[in-house]
């Protein structure tokens, strides 16, 4: 609802607002429809810049490359997304496991082996939206050498999701949440993982680093000292992380541009993201120099490697993790849907990926990539 309001309000003649909430992977989508404005005039427009607040070689790469769309720059990052393996260090000891899988063919052993009828073995995003169950499957995807697109890299959007790469990575996906997962894993969101694990209801999950917060909230928590933390799986080709960035643009139609970047300058200033990591749960800042403060180590080192992991898992985010294309969002809703498809088992995974396949060949030929 809140993405269909930010919509409506920049599509507007006059924009209501001078600074406006951007998901990386929005902004393709934002570019095309022209409401997003390139902020390079603003930052170097010196009678409204504190170059020594705004420091941009303070800025975490990965995360400042996600406010670009081709060379041009349309915000400032705020919030570093990516996700780790959190795994119950006491489970794993009764079952003599010595530490958490690092490969999707030991993942997925894993996950068989500690599964029991009283707590389930895996816990992921099964929700049929964009940013739910396509939020962790590209880790599958992509580990096993399959892809959305042929070659994005070089323009070739034809799309492979009916590769075999493709549809065993579905299959190992529906699989682990149908036969493995906690309970109404087809519609699971973030929420629904993050409470099953901080619960103590679920043996292994993978889930944003940033929602470590929740997951170890001292107040809630069952699992504090209890869990190991490590990156996903990788596979064959790899490992491939969940990474996107988040921030603050300036819409095309705001109506004082100068003041909406003002406001961007102080609110991702290393002063005002320490503020916010020590007095509230924002681990995910996107200022370097943050993540070697005394301060914010000493509220977020959890024991095991916990920020070590968080920033190894930021330093190999690829930026294509998940298609940086206007059609995203309908792309992605639509792989989603096939993908849980698969996770309640009415389809099987070659059946359900060769059909999306075509579908997503129909968009990308009405979107004129394809002829």
């Amino acid at each position: 609802i809140a993405l269909e309001k930010l919509g409506f309000e920049l599509s507007a003649p006059v924009g209501a607002y001078d600074a406006a909430w951007l998901g990386g992977s929005s902004l393709p989508s934002h570019v095309k429809a022209g409401w997003a404005a390139p902020i390079q005039p603003l930052i170097d427009n010196t009678e409204i810049t504190d170059y020594d607040v705004l420091n941009m070689d303070d800025f975490l790469e990965g995360p400042l490359n996600m406010m670009k769309y081709g060379d041009v720059l349309y915000g400032l990052p705020w919030f570093a997304a990516t996700v780790i393996q959190y795994s119950r260090k006491d489970i794993f000891d009764k079952f003599g496991i010595a530490g958490p899988p690092d490969t999707i063919n030991e993942f997925v052993a894993t996950v068989k082996l500690v599964n029991t009828p009283e707590i389930p073995g895996v816990a992921l995003r099964g929700a049929p939206n964009r940013n739910m169950n396509q939020w962790h499957f590209p880790i599958f995807l992509r580990g096993l050498g399959g892809k959305y697109f042929r070659d994005i890299e070089k323009g070739d959007l034809y799309p492979v999701l009916d590769s075999p790469q493709a549809i065993e990575a579905a299959r190992i996906y529906g699989e682990l949440l149908r036969d493995y997962g906690v309970p109404g894993a087809p519609t699971s969101t973030f929420d629904d993982v993050v409470i099953a694990m901080q619960q103590g209801k679920v043996v292994m999950c993978i889930e944003g680093a940033p929602l470590a917060g929740r997951i170890l909230d001292p107040e809630q928590s069952k699992v504090v000292g209890k869990l190991y933390f490590a990156l996903v799986p990788k596979g064959p080709a790899g490992r491939f992380p969940s990474f996107t960035g988040h921030g603050w643009l300036i819409p095309s139609n705001a109506q004082e541009k100068e003041a909406g970047w003002l406001f961007m300058q102080w609110a991702t200033s290393r002063d005002t993201l320490l503020k916010t990591s020590l007095n509230y749960k924002h681990i995910a800042v996107t200022r370097k120099s943050i993540w070697t403060d005394a301060a914010f180590v000493k509220r977020w080192g959890y024991a095991g490697g916990f920020l070590e992991k968080f920033m190894n898992s930021l330093e190999i985010g690829y930026p294509e993790f998940r298609p940086r294309i206007p059609e995203w969002p309908e792309v992605g809703d639509t792989v989603a849907l096939a993908l849980n498809q698969v996770i309640v088992g009415t389809k099987t995974a070659e059946e359900a990926f060769k059909a999306v396949n075509k579908e997503v060949l129909r968009i990308m030929k009405e979107a004129d990539y394809i002829k």
